[in-house]
């Protein structure tokens, strides 16, 4: 039988869960909608051709460069092709954004920040720039400016999971069980088979001193499969 300290220190070595999701499992992710470039087949080669060379200099062609790139995970070069779309057109919003995931997959969280902020300043109804927006306050530690960004993804994205889900987590970090509680229970109420938000609402219950409700939640997302879940089921909840 382990002790109650040995076992808070092997939950919280399986506490990896208890992040921000980098991207939404059910949420508008449209500024990476279209990732391919196409040339139209009308006129011959030599019209294909004059056809690219006029697209080479648009912001259009840059933005769709970039978003190949980062389907490649070529995130220095995409953010260069970001660069020069706002260049010609520095008031696109989806390239503020799309640039600032750049920066968030590598790691220049600051970077990040001064773009979703930028693309908040431009459209302020855009809940994908608040979604990102919240993940780099996160990623910088502050903690209050994440929940407020949260907040506005969830008025402006009342149905997204991935909205409680996020929020939920900036409580947990912030040791406010009970709004952690509470969102992580909407997640699932949104989405019922939301693994990771049951894993998370057990361990909201558990820091709260309710193992039972902890085990329940663990249990659930064990049956949906996550494996994190089913190995502190197997250790702690029999």
């Amino acid at each position: 039988m382990k002790t109650d300290q040995q076992t808070d220190q092997d939950i919280k070595e399986v506490d990896t869960t208890l992040m921000m999701q980098f991207d939404g499992n059910d949420d508008e992710e449209s500024d990476t909608s279209d990732t391919g470039l196409s040339l139209q087949v009308s006129g011959g080669f030599e019209r294909d051709v004059e056809d690219y060379n006029k697209q080479r200099g648009t912001a259009e062609f840059h933005f769709k460069r970039g978003l190949v790139l980062f389907s490649i995970n070529n995130y220095a070069e995409g953010i260069k092709e970001f660069d020069t779309t706002i260049t010609l057109s520095p008031k696109l919003t989806s390239a503020f954004v799309n640039r600032g995931k750049g920066y968030l997959r590598l790691e220049k969280y600051s970077n990040a920040l001064n773009d979703f902020q930028q693309a908040v300043n431009l459209d302020n109804k855009d809940s994908t720039a608040y979604l990102y927006l919240a993940l780099a306050y996160y990623h910088l530690g502050n903690i209050q400016k994440c929940i407020e960004a949260n907040t506005e993804y969830v008025k402006l994205a009342p149905k997204s999971s991935t909205a409680y889900f996020n929020r939920g987590t900036a409580y947990g970090r912030l040791n406010d069980l009970e709004h952690a509680i509470s969102d992580f229970s909407k997640a699932i109420q949104i989405n019922p088979n939301y693994a990771e938000a049951h894993f998370n609402l057990g361990l909201s219950h558990y820091y709260s001193g309710d193992t039972l409700k902890a085990c329940q939640s663990w249990q659930k997302a064990a049956s949906l499969g996550f494996e994190k879940a089913a190995r502190v089921v197997e250790n702690y909840c029999r």
